[in-house]
């Protein structure tokens, strides 16, 4: 269910980046971000053409605003531990897509839009997904492993904070 108030994204690493807020969108402090087809940015969804971008650092709120208005910050080139449909241990170095701004399946609900590569399995409902800006339009069918992560095991520790 997409958020409807901040979530504590526990993150690893990552860049901060900026952008610009789509018309009458609100994006929820920890939840995914995602360019849309002109480029501004709203809460990820499983909507054609949208391309994720990180995850929003703080509320923001353009409601109200036109397209560009608000500024938004947001973690990006990171790991995040978000919310999954129904994921297994055998899915580490598979690529997840977007169901919403907090969750995310290995199963493409309908219109491919990659959240990220699963790095760690914690639970059915839950993983940490390697989030880059616009990995689903650079995503060639290169694994994690390949990549780099291997088996789920990535050095350091996730910190939980509304970024």
């Amino acid at each position: 269910m997409a958020l409807t108030t901040d979530r504590a994204t526990p993150r690893q690493g990552g860049s901060q980046l900026a952008g610009k807020a789509a018309a009458s969108a609100t994006l929820w402090g920890g939840g995914m971000v995602a360019a849309k087809t002109d480029g501004y940015l709203a809460p990820a969804a499983d909507t054609a053409g949208m391309v994720v971008a990180g995850v929003s650092a703080a509320k923001v709120d353009n409601s109200a605003g036109a397209d560009g208005a608000k500024d938004v910050e947001l973690w990006s080139f990171g790991i995040f531990e978000l919310a999954a449909t129904s994921i297994t241990q055998a899915m580490v170095g598979q690529v997840m897509y977007v169901v919403d701004d907090q969750t995310f399946d290995d199963v493409d609900p309908g219109n491919g839009i990659v959240a990220g590569i699963l790095v760690e399995y914690v639970s059915t409902t839950k993983g940490r997904i390697f989030v880059a800006p616009y990995l689903g339009t650079l995503y060639l069918g290169v694994t994690a492993a390949e990549l780099g992560f291997i088996d789920g095991a990535v050095a350091g520790t996730l910190t939980a904070s509304k970024a």
